[in-house]
């Protein structure tokens, strides 16, 4: 049983942690994916423009960057 409280700013180690992207993909991550392929152009802007934009604009970058970053090794993270 975990007794830390959850929260964004509990401090991690590195070493022992993982990033894990979970469904960045075609079904819901693109105007085209299946998940709005019953919508009309318009209908997805005026319904999910807020959310493609962020994920392009915002999301999709940090998640790159994150990835570019690689492994930390165990020496920087002292």
């Amino acid at each position: 049983m975990m007794n830390a409280p959850l929260s964004r700013e509990i401090p991690i180690d590195p070493a022992h942690s993982a990033l894990l992207f979970v469904d960045v993909q075609n079904y819901n991550c693109t105007w085209e994916g299946s998940e709005y392929a019953h919508l009309s152009r318009q209908e997805k802007e005026q319904r999910y423009g807020y959310f493609f934009h962020t994920l392009k604009d915002s999301a999709l970058p940090n998640m790159v960057l994150l990835q570019r970053a690689g492994p930390v090794s165990r020496s920087s993270t002292r």
